[in-house]
């Protein structure tokens, strides 16, 4: 009897059968292979931006991720099992390495992503640190907050119904508070309330009108109200330093021998300088003027005094005023202008610096087209201390600075330290109108500002009770540098402020501050304005000529 016979593969397929039934499975699956791969590409991108955008679903946002990545991993493997050529398993293996690098990629962003999102870090790109606290008011968070604060703002939640401008001021208010509480280890913390929907917490803390910020020390119940301020960091950080008892210094502005405006606050000021007053309240500082014929004595909470521009004579019971104040340990600032007061010369003379007559020329760094406004660069500045992270100054009509003569064995001691100098070139002159140096002119460099130390005038006999601590005199041969026009004209606002700094012994202020938002302009020597100038007329089109020749020599 003959029966039929079977081929191998029939009689193979018993023991195969579990094997056969995986490759039905997977050829099943590779049919779905593409909406498999679309459903983890979607479940990864959502994932992610869970993960980014709403940080309290962190964790369902990684699920997702997760399983978007679990999808990918089954395509392929599917992969893996489904071909059996030689050319497929090739593409295959390729398919598999892209995959794999694929996922690599994604994996790397989402760690970064997670990153960034568990540890916040912010970095401000614009030149002026427009985005930054200034140190001052990190130093006070970081280091000078013994209790916890918190602040209480006040903001009505339907912008429409406030002005543009108090809408973009109330923006700002937020970003301060967001930004002081990031910066303040835990101490400080913030919490927003719509006064028109919960009133009784409005009138609880005694506010009646808002926008408003209330800042309350929580151990003594202190509080300090802030309005509505296009300088919320100035007037938050006065604040913190009112309810937490922190000490402010003052700065007096000496009146009654200039006519130059400490409260002119306009832009193009050439004899107001509100801008400066700005920026030492932004230091955390309270300023005063102090008139010595009304008042009749310097207040001992003055931490320096500062004369800006005088041009009257100096009675001679305020010398003795000052010269008390100086050899007490105070600190006296004077910003002159070109041939001040015979009587000022002779009284910053006896704190050994003498101001020379005339108008300092700087024939190889100046504005351009403007000699008589020296710029002063990094070559020129002599105090790292005061002035290492500086960028140009310029002074616009400088007198010329010297050091006075030296004092004779058993008078006071000056110890004189410089702060900037003009160049070689330079010379002092009378005549407005010359640009070329004479052999009766003054030949520089020159002073152009600097600081003496000194517990006696020259001159003078030592005080049979000297103080432990010396007096601080600082002079600059300028003041328009100051003023509003030329305050935040590169370095010039950050030199007057790191002197004060300085001269009160307050470190933490002698740095570089964030600006506000102004026109920047070019100061150029006249060798930069002409490297400018013919770069930009021969230099490109020659480099274009030489390029299009180079083609044609290649092409032809």
């Amino acid at each position: 009897m003959n029966l039929p016979q079977r081929s191998p593969k029939e009689t193979a397929a018993p023991k195969n059968g579990s094997l056969a039934l995986v490759r039905e499975l997977v050829s099943g699956l590779g049919a779905s292979k593409g909406t498999l791969l679309i459903s983890g590409a979607v479940a990864v991108l959502v994932g992610l931006l869970v993960i980014a955008m709403l940080p309290k679903l962190r964790g369902l946002g990684l699920s997702v991720f997760s399983f978007g990545g679990i999808l990918f991993l089954a395509v392929m493997l599917i992969g893996l099992l489904q071909p059996q050529d030689l050319l497929a398993r090739r593409k295959q293996r390729y398919g598999g390495i892209a995959s794999v690098a694929a996922m690599a990629v994604i994996g790397i962003i989402a760690l970064i992503n997670l990153l960034s999102v568990s540890n916040e870090v912010l970095f401000d790109m614009t030149a002026s640190q427009q985005y930054s606290l200034s140190p001052q008011a990190l130093s006070v968070l970081a280091e000078r907050l013994d209790g916890e604060v918190i602040a209480t703002a006040f903001f009505v939640d339907e912008s429409s119904q406030q002005q543009p401008v108090e809408s973009v001021m109330v923006a700002r208010m937020k970003d301060y508070l967001e930004e002081f509480a990031r910066q303040s280890d835990g101490l400080f913390s913030y919490r927003v309330f719509d006064p028109e929907r919960f009133p009784d917490v409005a009138t609880k803390m005694g506010v009646d009108q808002w926008p408003v910020v209330v800042f309350e020390e929580i151990s003594s119940g202190n509080q300090q109200t802030v309005l509505t301020t296009a300088n919320p960091e100035q007037e938050f950080l006065t604040a913190l330093l009112e309810i937490t008892g922190l000490e402010q210094k003052a700065i007096y502005i000496l009146d009654g021998y200039s006519s130059w405006n400490p409260d002119d606050l306009s832009a193009d000021a050439r004899e107001g300088f509100g801008f400066a007053v700005q920026g030492i309240l932004s230091d955390s500082y309270a300023v005063r003027t102090l008139n010595l014929l009304q008042v009749g004595q310097i207040p001992d909470d003055a931490a320096a005094v500062v004369a800006v521009a005088p041009n009257r004579e100096i009675r001679g019971d305020d010398v003795a005023l000052l010269e008390a104040y100086l050899q007490g340990g105070g600190r006296l600032l004077v910003l002159f202008e070109p041939n001040p007061p015979p009587t000022w010369r002779d009284f910053i003379a006896r704190w050994g610096i003498q101001v020379l007559d005339g108008y300092v020329v700087d024939l190889a760094s100046h504005v351009a087209g403007a000699p008589l406004t020296p710029v002063v660069g990094q070559g020129q500045y002599r105090d790292p201390h005061v002035t290492s992270l500086m960028d140009l100054s310029f002074f616009p009509g400088l007198a010329p600075l010297w050091p006075a003569d030296q004092p004779e064995e058993g008078s006071a001691a000056v110890d004189l330290r410089l702060l900037a100098v003009s160049s070689e070139t330079s010379f002092a002159t009378d005549d407005l109108e010359r640009a070329v140096s004479l052999a009766s002119d003054a030949p520089g460099p020159f002073i152009v500002g600097a600081v003496a130390r000194a517990r006696d005038p020259i001159e003078a006999s030592t005080s049979s009770a000297p103080s432990e601590t010396p007096g601080v005199v600082a002079v600059f041969g300028d003041s328009d540098f100051i003023s509003n026009k030329y305050f935040y004209a590169f370095s010039n606002g950050d030199l007057f402020l790191n002197v004060i700094g300085d001269m009160v012994s307050d470190e933490t202020l002698v740095s570089v501050r964030p600006k506000p938002v102004v026109f920047r302009e070019m100061a150029m020597t006249p060798k930069e304005f002409a490297f400018v100038r013919y770069t930009s007329w021969l230099l490109l089109p020659v480099l274009i000529s030489i390029a299009g020749t180079v083609v044609w020599w290649r092409r032809r």
